[in-house]
């Protein structure tokens, strides 16, 4: 899907494009991280489908693309989304690497989404390090960022 569509895609509904352009407008929302290093597959929408735990991660984000987000399974702040303002934070437990085949070289890569989350609707927790998005539709994925683990 080229950029233009995925952008059609996530206004629909939204009525203003304000949550995500143009930026240092006051009504922006926040920008933070996700990650998806502990996705199950109990976490996807087709429970019969199998996916290979090494890959899951990156199912994890196609299944957010298609399907939104789902609350969080360990609720240790509330029930909600949770992410990071911070990129690194995710890091520390909250993603995993996935191994792929390069050209008969074996690489591993790390990738998060990038997120926008409305104002009205996150909690700030342990030193705003922690963010949770009580109700899936205030926070949108807008980009994914990848890098050589």
């Amino acid at each position: 899907m080229d950029a233009s569509k995925y952008i059609q895609r996530l206004l629909v509904g939204h009525g203003s494009d304000y949550w995500l352009d143009p930026f240092q407008h006051p009504q922006n929302w926040y920008r933070a991280f996700h990650g998806t290093g502990n996705a199950q597959n109990s976490d996807f929408d087709e429970k019969d489908q199998s996916s290979d735990t090494q890959f899951m991660p990156v199912d994890a984000l196609a299944s957010i693309y298609q399907s939104g987000f789902r609350t969080a399974r360990n609720a240790a702040y509330g029930q909600g989304v949770y992410c990071s303002p911070n990129p690194k934070f995710p890091e520390s437990g909250y993603i995993r690497a996935v191994s792929i085949e390069i050209k008969n070289d074996k690489k591993s890569y790390k990738c998060m989404l990038q997120v926008a989350v409305n104002p009205d609707g996150v909690a700030f927790h342990t030193n705003n390090e922690i963010w949770v998005v009580g109700d899936p539709k205030n926070i949108r994925p807008y980009g994914i960022l990848i890098k050589e683990a």
